[in-house]
């Protein structure tokens, strides 16, 4: 990842888990101009700084340098959910419907085995 791109990762996370800069200066313990700032200003945060950020937002550092995480409903997508990701992106259009029929079907599967 390129410096350039931490702070744009870190605001697009922001807006991805839909929380305003007070709950992220809360969650972070930060003030809300240091956050204002680093947008504004295009301010990349030093690696302290940035520590706080991910640690208030429940961000592994080894996560946030991840390339094409994106936010889930219970957290960030694990190395598993990534390679099935780059998989999908590799098929054509009907090879990707397929796989989608297929992981349906056994997800499906599961639950009616559990009952």
């Amino acid at each position: 990842m390129r410096e350039e791109d931490i702070l744009d990762k870190i605001l697009e996370i922001i807006e991805d888990m839909g929380l305003n800069p007070n709950e992220v200066s809360k969650r972070c313990g930060m003030t809300h101009s240091t956050l204002y700032n680093m947008k504004n200003r295009g301010t990349v945060p030093k690696i302290g700084t940035l520590m706080k950020i991910l640690d208030g937002l429940d961000i592994p550092i080894c996560d946030f340098f991840v390339a094409d995480t994106r936010p889930k409903k219970d957290g960030y997508l694990t190395v598993e959910e990534m390679d099935l990701v780059e998989v999908n992106r590799t098929l054509n259009k009907r090879n990707r419907e397929q796989l989608l029929m297929f992981a349906l079907a056994l997800r499906d599967g599961q639950k009616n085995n559990k009952k």
